[in-house]
């Protein structure tokens, strides 16, 4: 199993394990930290549907919302996302923009009213809709030079001097981060409306994780005698998975202008994810290297061995309570305010291999991270004006609160007789930090501190969705 052989590779080689490519516990986080994306009055509004319904994409956070529907309806949306990457690493700042286009969001919502005029459900829904949860899809670059002086290619494997040419002086690294997918969603919802003041639903929800990573890392290091050497290190992942979950959701109206909404969202069960990856090089290199020197003749190569390996996933559930009030029919204002414990993330194969993962997942990960969306909704005849916040907690403890996600939000929408129109758009800022090396190494036996990279995310999104009531 991969376990180990990583095992085994680590302690033939302690000099050369390090981090680049996402290990299974950053992995494990990646997957569970949903980032939903739905119509675009959804997100111009933040998301907080929670106590509202009567939007497709809401069937997925609260199933009771497709009963408050009054009418059939069908929605499309397309969605173009920016990314921009400030990279910081020892004082030298690179500069990344990434943008792609998704169809982002479909769906659709049946309403049955019930024939039955002495019966208190006086409707039932059923929705089907299709989201992206997340979007991986960015590359980034990091370049600088670490004041530790720290260098991981040191010698050349074809180098026959006795002793070999030690190129222990670090001059310049580059680190490229190329990841690709998109975490998908599809939500089957049933839902009822008693007496139209109580609306309860449930969904069943099919999952999807496609993710690739390729991670570069370049080292353009010298032995302090004129002599260089260029190595170029590469690593490969891919996983792709499939899961279910359940929702349950209640919508309650005390009164014409006060709206009240609880719902669940059941852990994601991903019953099956297959990795592919280089990272268990034959040669101890965990990955595919290149390695150049001006004093040596022969250009290094390894040959990569690709692993196929199958894992399972449980992510931490959620709980959303709401709120709205309506100011007649002028407009509104609303609120969700989540719950989830990522501590309770956890992976499994039939060798109980992750047991240190885990461990790891419960040491990193936040028990108390939570999501505040807060969404405002006005009406002018047939135009919508849009306004939305969010903040949602990082969920690794060890990362500074001012690296919480914030998220602004704005949107326009016109309403045709048997159709509508919507616009939103979405301003995020949040930040992170990115060990491409590991923190410490047992360096010439003493302890090296490398910096991680600060990463500084500014993503922006413009969305468009029609919607035809049927």
């Amino acid at each position: 199993m991969r376990h180990f052989i990583l095992l085994t590779l680590l302690l033939l080689q302690p000099l050369i394990s390090f981090a680049q490519a996402l290990d299974y516990d950053h992995l494990a986080l990646l997957f569970s930290n949903e980032k939903f994306q739905g119509t675009a009055r959804f997100n111009a509004m933040g998301g907080a549907f929670g106590a509202l319904g009567g939007d497709i994409s809401a069937s997925y956070s609260n199933p009771a919302s497709g009963a408050v529907f009054n009418h059939n309806e069908f929605s499309g949306s397309l969605q173009s996302s920016t990314r921009k990457t400030n990279a910081n690493y020892y004082g030298t700042t690179t500069y990344n923009e990434f943008t792609k286009l998704n169809a982002q969001q479909w769906g659709a919502v049946f309403v049955f009213d019930n024939f039955n005029q002495q019966s208190p459900w006086r409707k039932f829904a059923l929705g089907v809709n299709y989201s992206i949860q997340q979007n991986f899809n960015n590359n980034y670059s990091v370049n600088g030079n670490n004041t530790a002086n720290f260098a991981i290619f040191t010698t050349h494997p074809e180098d026959t001097n006795s002793p070999q040419t030690n190129y222990s002086t670090s001059e310049y690294q580059s680190f490229t981060n190329d990841t690709r997918g998109l975490n998908e969603v599809y939500t089957f919802s049933f839902s009822a409306a008693y007496e139209n003041t109580l609306y309860i639903g449930a969904s069943l929800n099919a999952h999807s994780i496609d993710f690739t990573q390729d991670a570069f890392l370049y080292e353009d290091n010298t032995d302090g005698e004129g002599n260089t050497l260029l190595s170029d290190f590469i690593q490969y992942q891919s996983q792709i998975g499939s899961g279910v979950s359940v929702g349950l959701g209640i919508i309650a109206k005390p009164n014409r202008n006060i709206r009240l909404g609880l719902s669940y969202q059941s852990p994601v069960w991903y019953y099956d994810v297959q990795e592919e990856t280089n990272i268990n090089d034959a040669d101890g290199y965990n990955g595919e290297i290149y390695i150049n020197a001006d004093n040596i003749s022969p250009l290094y190569q390894n040959t990569p061995f690709y692993n196929n390996y199958n894992y399972t996933l449980k992510t931490p559930s959620k709980v959303t309570l709401s709120s709205a009030f309506l100011f007649n029919k002028s407009g509104l204002i609303s609120m969700d305010y989540s719950l989830q414990n990522f501590k309770n993330t956890h992976l499994d194969d039939n060798d109980n291999s992750f047991t240190n993962s885990n461990k790891a997942i419960t040491s990193i990960a936040n028990d108390q991270a939570s999501t505040l969306r807060i969404g405002s909704e006005w009406r002018a005849k047939q135009w919508r004006f849009r306004g939305g916040y969010v903040q949602q907690k990082n969920i690794l403890t060890h990362q500074p609160s001012s690296f919480d996600t914030k998220k602004y939000s704005f949107g326009l929408g016109f309403q045709f007789k048997n159709a509508k129109v919507d616009l939103s758009y979405e301003k995020s800022d949040n930040s992170e930090l990115y060990n491409f090396y590991d923190a410490s190494y047992d360096f010439y036996e003493k302890t090296t501190k490398i910096d991680a990279a600060k990463l500084n995310f500014k993503n922006s999104q413009i969305g468009l969705t029609l919607t035809f009531l049927l």
